[in-house]
């Protein structure tokens, strides 16, 4: 019996885990979060935010608490925190401050 055609290289396998992912980051972006990229960051109204950042435009899920997203859309905004805002929507500012990396990626 012949062996399946199908190309069985890492790189085949990348790209459909690649287009997997960006369909699902679509499709949450498109539906879930109606276009708004902040939804992606799960800001809650318990703690302050960011100065820079518009509470009009942002999806702000009421009665929840937030999460780390929340401080990395946060440190995003100001990464050498030099506003006096960053640093009270922040819980943590020091242990937030040592971890830029996901931050700067969003910003």
């Amino acid at each position: 019996m012949p062996e399946p055609s199908f190309p069985r290289s890492p790189f085949v396998y990348s790209a459909i885990s690649l287009v997997a992912g960006m369909v699902v980051v679509i499709l949450l972006l498109t539906y879930k979060f109606h276009g708004n990229v902040t939804g992606f960051y799960r800001i809650g109204d318990r703690l302050l935010i960011s100065p820079l950042l518009e509470r009009s435009r942002a999806l702000i899920y009421t009665g929840k608490q937030g999460n780390d997203g929340q401080m990395f859309l946060t440190l995003a905004f100001d990464p050498l925190q030099r506003l006096p805002g960053t640093s009270a929507a922040l819980d943590n500012p020091i242990y937030r401050g040592k971890r830029l990396f996901y931050p700067l990626l969003g910003w």
